[in-house]
């Protein structure tokens, strides 16, 4: 999540495409940034653009230190994006860019990820009706996701580590949380292996039906709400953020701290 804007050559003017300025339209940057412990968003308020720093956790403040957000500007917008997620890249640390990875080939897959159709209430049963639902729409997908939500943070001493018991059956016995040597034969007879391979029943071959197979419930779970530090960003409606000298290729580009703000 961030902001790209236009901004005015002069304060309280407009750009229009029909517009005579010889002058370059000059664009603004502001992405957040997340550093160790905390996470900046952007929100809008009544009259000014809040920054919001959290830590998602509310016995923990945000750190004074915490590098919270990035602000460029230039002329040229998608080159500004690409500049501006190469310097945050290098200033943080964690993240490559993607000029520097390697896609992998299940890109090139359709893939489906189980979320939207059950969020957590995620069961083999519902499973294999969704495959079965998407290969009888001509569509099977070739790499599946199983996301049931949130990790939990709660303390599960008392639970076991190993698949439940309705996975588990339908896994077979190999699937237990101790370790096995596979058979030397590749064939998967497993109960759930035996259900994807089942041929699609007659009634499951329209494509309306693998649609309604597949929708979504109503209210998606609700997410928890973390210690925060708002800070109202007026550098867009200053006459420096206007000046056409500021947006010069490789200029006006600074990352701000919580200190700052």
């Amino acid at each position: 999540q961030f902001l790209l804007t236009e901004l005015s050559t002069t304060p309280g003017a407009t750009t229009t495409p029909s517009s005579s300025s010889a002058a370059a339209t000059a664009y603004a940057l502001l992405l957040p940034l997340t550093d160790r412990t905390a996470r900046a968003t952007l929100r809008g308020a009544r009259r000014n653009l809040e920054l919001q720093i959290e830590t998602g956790d509310e016995d923990t403040a945000v750190p004074d230190n915490t590098r919270a957000l990035y602000v460029a500007a230039g002329t040229d917008p998608f080159e500004l994006v690409q500049r501006g997620m190469r310097e945050v890249s290098e200033q943080l640390g964690t993240f490559r860019t993607l000029s520097q990875k390697t896609l992998p080939p299940s890109v090139d897959f359709f893939g489906w990820c189980t979320w939207d159709a059950f969020y957590s209430s995620v069961t083999p049963q519902g499973v294999c009706d969704g495959l079965r639902s998407l290969r009888a729409a001509g569509v099977p997908p070739r790499n599946l996701v199983l996301d049931d939500g949130w990790q939990s943070v709660e303390p599960e001493a008392q639970q076991s580590l190993g698949p439940s018991g309705e996975v588990q059956q339908s896994l077979g016995p190999s699937a237990g949380g101790e370790a096995h040597n596979p058979p030397a034969s590749s064939h998967d007879d497993s109960p759930l292996s035996q259900q994807l391979q089942q041929p699609p029943e007659p009634e499951q071959v329209e494509t309306q039906q693998a649609a309604k197979s597949l929708a979504s419930p109503s209210d998606p779970p609700s997410k928890p709400q973390p210690r925060t530090s708002q800070s109202n960003l007026r550098a867009l409606s200053s006459s420096s953020a206007n000046d056409p000298a500021l947006v010069e290729e490789g200029q006006a580009a600074s990352v701000i701290s919580a200190t700052e703000l």
